[in-house]
């Protein structure tokens, strides 16, 4: 009698817990909700930060559109991946010299658009993670720094819709003290 009650209670316990199989299923669906309709993108721009001239910043970008009812306002999540070029600092004493720049970003970032005339008007607000070094010689001695942070990151642009799949973008961002002017390209999968 024992075995019997252990042996139901062991089946009814079993029944409960979904298979492995199914979870997988489910993580699989998750996944394909999370991935489907995705625009991914590349963008070049030109950074301008306090004391260096202009340098260049690459980026990659990954779009999903938010089922969020803002009436004529589009909602979307972003995620950008980017690293920089070195440029000089300026205003350095006589006989010293530097370079610095960003060495890797990821920003997450809310983009809220609408419509005007044939163009798609948007807004930016997020965080920014990045790192940054730079490298100052004076004397023969040469001093190496980098740090990290994390900013608020905003940002107007216009896109134009080239066809169903491709669009184009011209934006400005600011992230901390840093100006981005930038140029995007996305294609839809």
């Amino acid at each position: 009698m024992k075995k019997l009650i252990m042996a139901s209670a062991a089946a009814l316990l079993l029944s409960t817990v979904p298979s492995y199989a199914d979870t997988m299923d489910d993580i699989g669906d998750t996944i394909g909700d999370l991935t489907s309709d995705l625009q991914y993108g590349a963008g070049i721009g030109i950074t301008n930060a306090n004391n260096l001239s202009n340098s260049f910043l690459f980026y990659g970008i990954a779009e999903k559109e938010l089922d969020i009812d803002t009436g004529d306002i589009a909602s979307a999540a972003q995620v950008r991946i980017g690293t920089g070029t070195n440029a000089d600092i300026q205003g350095l004493p006589a006989g010293t010299t530097g370079s610095g720049g960003i060495d890797f970003l990821i920003s997450g970032l809310y983009k809220g658009s609408m419509e005007v005339e044939e163009f798609n008007v948007y807004g930016l607000a997020g965080l920014t993670f990045s790192s940054s070094s730079a490298s100052v010689t004076s004397g023969g001695i040469t001093t190496n720094t980098s740090s990290t942070s994390t900013d608020f990151t905003w940002g107007l642009g216009a896109e134009y819709d080239l066809d169903a799949d491709l669009k184009v973008a011209a934006e400005y961002q600011k992230i901390d003290t840093t100006s981005v002017f930038g140029v995007n390209a996305y294609l839809e999968f």
